[in-house]
C-alpha cells in the first residue's frame, strides 16, 4: 500500500515537472507577472509591510517589558541577598561574643 503511493506521488510529479517545463519560460513570465498584479491589486505588498512594522513594534514592546520583568527580579534577589548577610551577620557575632563569655 504505501509503494503504491510512493509510485502515484512520483508519477504525479513527474508529469507535472514535464508540464511545467514544456510551457517554458515565457509562459512562466506571464504567470508570475498576472500573480504579482493581482498580489498588487489586493494590496498584498502593504498588508506585508504592516505586519513587518507591527512585529517589529511587538518585538521592541516584549524586550522592554522582559527588561524591567528582570531588573524587578534581580533588585529584589539582591535586597534578599543582603538581608541574609546581615542576618548572618547579626547571628554570628551574636553566637561569637556568646561563645567568648563562656571560654
Amino acid at each position: 500500500m504505501k509503494f503504491r503511493r510512493i509510485i502515484v506521488f512520483s508519477s504525479g510529479f513527474a508529469v507535472g515537472y514535464l508540464a511545467g517545463s514544456a510551457a517554458g519560460r515565457e509562459r512562466f513570465e506571464q504567470i508570475s507577472q498576472r500573480a504579482a498584479g493581482i498580489a498588487e491589486d489586493l494590496g498584498l505588498p502593504g498588508v506585508s509591510e504592516r505586519l513587518r512594522e507591527r512585529a517589529s513594534d511587538v518585538a521592541r514592546s516584549s524586550a522592554d517589558l522582559a527588561t524591567t520583568a528582570a531588573s524587578g527580579v534581580v533588585d529584589g534577589t539582591a535586597d534578599r541577598i543582603e538581608e541574609g548577610i546581615a542576618t548572618a551577620n547579626a547571628r554570628f557575632s551574636g553566637n561569637s561574643e556568646t561563645h567568648m563569655r563562656s571560654v
